[in-house]
């Protein structure tokens, strides 16, 4: 049989362990390196792939020819397979960065890979007709 003394020391022993506080809950994960944006860095650009596209796309309306290749440069170049949706319009708009710069062969080279590479796309059409039209204007 207890004591009055040992009831007592049990309950304060029994209080003192339930009021001690819970262990943290655990840390939340690290984000995982795929659902972030990679960090691209080259001599002329740096940002994530879709600034770098929305940085070449506003070169290319400013009519800033080659730094607006330089930004495409450096999208297709690091070959992030998260910006692989942006690949066939950056390499068109490269193209024609390329041919405001007047260099036809590098704009014709860039249309005609998106146009083999990418062949369902829609901007694959729009490559053809650059090509088609760089090829009339040479034998005119």
């Amino acid at each position: 049989m207890m004591t009055p003394t040992k009831v007592l020391i049990w309950s304060a022993a029994l209080l003192v362990g339930c009021a001690s506080t819970a262990p943290p809950p655990p840390k939340a994960p690290p984000a995982s390196r795929e659902n972030l944006p990679m960090q691209i860095i080259a001599p002329h650009a740096e940002g994530n792939s879709r600034e770098l596209f929305a940085r070449g796309e506003a070169l290319l309306a400013e009519r800033k020819w080659a730094e607006a290749a330089n930004y495409f440069n450096a999208l297709l170049n690091a070959n992030e397979p998260s910006a692989a949706s942006l690949f066939p319009m950056a390499t068109f708009d490269l193209g024609v960065a390329y041919e405001g710069m007047g260099e036809r062969k590098e704009a014709r080279d860039s249309y005609a890979h998106v146009a083999s590479t990418y062949p369902d796309n829609a901007i694959a059409r729009q490559a053809w007709f650059r090509i088609l039209d760089q090829i009339g204007r040479a034998h005119v």
